[in-house]
């Protein structure tokens, strides 16, 4: 479902398609181009419901973002998801408090990994680009991408999947930001 979602929600941000059509391209590739349109929108649905019903944080998270605030950083999200999403994911999971914008592609009209949404972000946050961070799970979209506009990128891999010849920050936890950021993070 990933691939569908990046091939078809790529195709709506360079308004090829509308957002219902790329739900609806999404469910018909999966399951099969002979579903109405009615049937794909509530199998979409289903979907959404049941993606929206399990959405839970890691237990590292909300220690890793009371440390930030304490140290005074200033946190801003960037998404490839919508942004109407992006909001209701972080109330749902209690921590939208924590940032202060959300930038995703959505509004943007392009995905990570293509600089302008970092560009996008440092200039919304006012912040020079090489002053930024930028920690994210997708080696390529977000580390890579972000390196590339010139924050500095930090993969976290949850997974520890092996990477290849590629010279970047990473951790497997969020509390060993504190070994990026030289300051205990408990």
């Amino acid at each position: 479902m990933f691939e569908l979602s990046k091939k078809y929600y790529e195709q709506y941000l360079v308004k090829e398609i509308s957002f219902q059509e790329h739900r609806r391209k999404r469910i018909k590739a999966l399951f099969g181009d002979h579903l109405s349109n009615e049937a794909a929108d509530q199998l979409f649905n289903d979907y959404l419901t049941l993606y929206t019903r399990n959405w839970t944080s890691f237990e590292d998270v909300i220690p890793c973002l009371n440390h930030l605030k304490d140290l005074g950083c200033r946190l801003g999200i960037i998404s490839n998801g919508d942004n109407l999403q992006q909001i209701e994911k972080l109330e749902k999971l209690h921590i939208q408090d924590y940032f202060e914008c959300i930038i995703t592609s959505s509004e943007v009209g392009v995905a990570k990994p293509n600089e302008t949404i970092f560009l996008e972000a440092s200039k919304i946050a006012n912040v020079n680009i090489k002053e930024c961070y930028y920690v994210g799970d997708q080696l390529e979209t977000d580390t890579i991408g972000s390196n590339f506009a010139g924050m500095i990128g930090i993969w976290l891999n949850r997974k520890q999947v092996k990477r290849t010849n590629c010279d970047v920050k990473e951790i497997h936890h969020l509390l060993e930001l504190d070994s990026i950021f030289h300051r205990k993070i408990t």
